[in-house]
């Protein structure tokens, strides 16, 4: 990158301008067509690369969405929906669901069973790990429209510290969409219908939702967390997910929890 400014400043300067015009004053245009440079620049593009990579940009935010997820690697696509929906649905059924990363992390490893995870013996190193492995997946399978968001020391906290100093803010982090236009996109009709939103066919947000807040409580429940009203909100909310699951009368409950 630096010595593609200092051999071609001129052309840099001009791919620069291109994306103050196009953003047309949007900045969060802007900072997506960015993202996309800086992946440019760390996949070795030439400045013809890159000037591509900016003219194929579609000016409109919504179209911008359906383009950078519709270019993700087809064996990435479900995986990155399966992500989207989960945060989806949890926002859309209340703001005050939190996606902790953690809770995301256990669901998007595999670890679908209640019991197929050894919660006591969880380490703090293993927690990040896990949270670590779902920052880089959110980037390449949602093309960052999902977006980690550290939390500042809070006692108790999921990083089992006993200070700020040995806080570890990434296993307390949240998942958030980078911006609520992203959740009014999918929220259009007819968009979760696109080929690169598609899911298996008995896939249910909620039961899995149920499942993640479970899987919450059972990691807030290590005597050294002292999550005490923290157990009691994800208990409460796998109820809610559960009561919501129920009504859709597919049995998704029972395949997920069985």
């Amino acid at each position: 990158m630096e010595s593609m400014c200092e051999d071609e400043p001129d052309a840099i300067k001009g791919i620069l301008a291109e994306i103050i015009d196009k953003a047309s004053g949007v900045f969060l245009w802007a900072v997506l067509a960015c993202r996309s440079l800086l992946q440019g620049f760390a996949a070795y593009d030439y400045i013809q690369d890159l000037q591509k990579r900016i003219d194929e940009l579609p000016p409109e935010l919504e179209d911008l969405f359906r383009h950078m997820l519709g270019n993700t690697e087809p064996r990435y696509q479900s995986q990155g929906a399966t992500l989207l929906r989960l945060c989806y649905y949890s926002q859309r059924n209340s703001e005050a669901f939190k996606v902790e990363t953690l809770g995301l992390a256990v669901i998007d490893s595999g670890r679908i069973r209640p019991r197929s995870a050894d919660y006591k013996t969880m380490s703090v190193e293993k927690r990040r790990s896990l949270c670590k492995v779902l920052e880089g997946r959110l980037r390449s399978r949602c093309c960052g429209l999902l977006e980690v968001r550290r939390q500042h020391y809070g006692n108790p906290c999921f990083c089992m510290t006993k200070g700020t100093h040995d806080h570890d803010s990434l296993i307390d982090s949240t998942v958030h969409f980078m911006h609520r236009t992203v959740f009014e996109f999918l929220e259009v009709p007819g968009n979760w219908d696109l080929d690169f939103l598609q899911i298996e066919d008995d896939f249910e947000p909620t039961a899995i939702l149920a499942l993640m807040s479970l899987h919450l409580t059972q990691l807030s429940m290590n005597r050294s967390t002292n999550r005490a009203a923290q157990t009691d909100e994800f208990l409460n909310n796998m109820f809610v997910h559960s009561i919501r699951a129920d009504r859709t009368g597919n049995d998704a409950i029972a395949s997920v929890f069985s």
